[in-house]
């Protein structure tokens, strides 16, 4: 049996008047994954990791909008993280934001984890998820960003 994963419902922060704004039926595009707009009204709400992709992917190819993961995540803030947001804005420098979100990432979701990893002077995160999907999963790695 795969284990279903969950993520807080802050992660589609702004959803809703995005899609208002862009005409989309929010309504509709939530039950197809489902979801419902209750879902959405607090951010603290654990869904379905696989909901929350698969209703990205679902947006952005019925309005059209191959970038919307991108666009979702210009109307976001470090809120939508819910406490690891408050851990990571009390740091004191990206490194150690960066360690707190490995350390405590399943407060947010435990479906991915970030590594950082350091050479020299360069650094560089991978992004690592455990849900399976069958899905492309380009909007939701857009909106992580």
């Amino acid at each position: 049996m795969e284990q279903e994963y969950l993520i807080r419902s802050g992660s589609l922060q702004g959803y809703a008047e995005l899609m208002t704004s862009l005409q989309g039926d929010t309504h509709a595009l939530l039950k197809q994954v489902n979801l419902c707009i209750d879902d959405l009204k607090t951010h603290e709400k654990l869904i379905s990791f696989n909901s929350m992709q698969k209703l990205l992917e679902i947006s952005a190819d019925q309005l059209n909008m191959p970038h919307l993961g991108l666009t979702l995540s210009q109307r976001q803030n470090i809120e939508m993280l819910g406490p690891l947001g408050l851990l990571m804005a009390s740091c004191n420098t990206i490194k150690e934001a960066i360690h707190t979100v490995q350390r405590y990432m399943s407060a947010h979701s435990p479906a991915e984890n970030w590594i950082l990893s350091e050479i020299g002077n360069t650094a560089s995160i991978t992004r690592f998820e455990y849900a399976t999907n069958t899905i492309p999963l380009k909007q939701v790695k857009e909106l992580a960003l």
